[in-house]
């Protein structure tokens, strides 16, 4: 079933997310979409995720509830989910498919390319293989991410670490794999409830180190290192201390236990999912990230954003955010004791606060706000537009102006078979976007340029209108003819 925004007769585009759950991924693909409905796109993610699929229906963002991707790997289902997703790619024309995360990115840039979608994007938020994988893994995994490349015409890193390892295992090439690190709005992380109330919310009194520990409870994130590492600063230090929990997952179950096996149930506390982050980053006294492997950690954005002390591990992404620690401190994967150590020094030494929290909030907006992060996105969306559309063969179009007064009527014929690709545009054109109405923006602007109406009566000849939007009456008097030949 999809339920689509129809609103646009720009471009249309389609986000293949599959079953992976709400989390910091989906508010980056949730605003990609925005901006691209916002800049006269016609958007629709593919989830099946309900808390996504809210978010998206609220905001007026289309929603296709095809269930054909699933995160476990099961050969025979995963093929028919992929003969179920071309096909729906057939009937439903789409300009360019933009995939997210491992398994959508792999099974939905197949059956995008199977299905002739003129652009295909892919955002690499996080390798299948990574810092933890076995070499036989990650030979299997990254020999599949190199097939999955070459059905695609860019493939997007969330950060600089992702591409260099990309590039390092023959996943694309320089041309194709394109770094754009995640960014969020500072307004997201802003406090709607006063910290002290969170405190009293969740017991914490004023003197006691409440400690967040922000995500999904799932085995990436090495929550269970965390707990781990408790018992250890108990011993070390004398200062009251809580452990904060937000947001749910796979392992909530499994962590809970964990807390009742280290006796430790009365330093802990799992508050579920929040949407007011903000508050409880207000709250919070120090924030802990002991990442296994990561994307770029949205978690470890928002806390930078608002300047928070942070302890996180030394893996790759959180490396470059952090400017090799000097806005956090870092600390190996897989080590309670480093973590408690940390934790120790933030708590005795408030000018090592103040140092890291002031360069992490500096950075962050230096490198990681959301507008640097849409404005690349859009950037490459036109770029691909562009040099896949019919903008190629005129680029003068771009110019609305220039274009309302020197469109007259082609007939353009190829002066011989042999080179007929050369002067003949029509099999780009079978091949791109504009099987379909399709508006086009002038580069770095939001005025729509024209529309593109393909003259389906023609046999011999294919006549595609350009209509300068408005009024349905102007369809009919601003229509300029282009007349391709078929001499086939």
């Amino acid at each position: 079933m999809t339920n689509r925004n129809t609103n646009s007769v720009g471009p249309r585009m389609l986000h293949i997310v599959g079953d992976s759950k709400f989390g910091g991924g989906s508010v980056i693909i949730y605003r990609l979409a925005s901006m691209s409905a916002d800049n006269g796109y016609e958007v629709d993610v593919l989830t099946t995720d309900p808390v996504f699929q809210s978010l998206l229906r609220e905001n007026n963002i289309g929603v296709v509830d095809q269930d054909v991707i699933w995160r476990e790997i099961n050969p025979l289902k995963d093929f028919l989910g992929l003969v179920r997703l071309w096909w729906f790619l057939l009937r439903n024309r789409y300009d360019i498919v933009h995939t997210h995360t491992s398994k959508a990115g792999f099974i939905g840039r197949l059956a995008a390319k199977l299905a002739r979608i003129p652009t295909i994007v892919h955002t690499v938020h996080g390798f299948s293989f990574h810092e933890e994988t076995s070499s036989k893994a990650r030979l299997l995994y990254s020999t599949l991410e190199r097939i999955a490349a070459f059905a695609c015409d860019r493939l997007i890193t969330v950060s600089e670490f992702h591409r260099e390892r990309a590039l390092e295992y023959g996943i694309g090439n320089k041309d194709k794999v394109v770094a754009i690190p995640n960014g969020i709005p500072a307004n997201r992380v802003r406090a709607e409830h006063n910290p002290d109330d969170v405190r009293r919310e969740y017991g914490i009194s004023p003197n006691t180190v409440m400690l967040l520990a922000l995500g999904r409870l799932a085995e990436p994130k090495g929550f269970d290192y965390l707990l781990e590492s408790l018992p250890l600063l108990k011993q070390k230090i004398d200062t009251p201390f809580k452990l904060v929990f937000v947001g749910t997952g796979s392992l909530e179950a499994k962590l809970k236990q964990q807390t009742v096996d280290l006796g430790i149930e009365d330093s802990v506390i799992f508050a579920g999912f929040r949407e007011d982050v903000g508050s409880v980053l207000a709250a919070s006294d120090i924030v802990v990230l002991p990442s296994l492997w990561e994307g770029l950690s949205i978690a470890l954005l928002e806390s930078m954003s608002v300047g928070k002390p942070i302890v996180a591990t030394t893996i790759g992404s959180n490396q470059e955010a952090t400017n090799n620690g000097e806005a956090a401190l870092l600390i190996p994967p897989k080590n309670p004791e480093a973590i408690a150590d940390a934790i120790v020094e933030f708590i005795r030494f408030p000018f090592v606060r103040i140092q890291k929290s002031m360069k992490a909030k500096d950075l962050f907006f230096k490198n990681y706000t959301e507008e640097r992060m849409l404005n690349s996105y859009a950037a490459v969306y036109r770029e691909l537009l562009q040099t896949k559309s019919f903008l190629d063969f005129w680029p003068g179009l771009l110019n609305r102006e220039s274009t309302r007064n020197r469109l007259p009527t082609h007939q353009l014929k190829p002066k011989d078979r042999r080179s007929s690709s050369r002067y003949d545009p029509a099999p780009r054109l079978h091949q791109t976007a504009l099987r379909h109405d399709s508006l086009y923006h002038p580069a770095g602007g939001t005025e729509p340029a024209f529309l593109l109406n393909r003259n389906r009566d023609q046999s011999r000849f294919q006549r595609w209108n350009l209509v300068y939007p408005g009024t349905p009456a102007s369809r009919s008097r601003g229509v300029h003819t282009l007349q391709v030949s078929h001499d086939d």
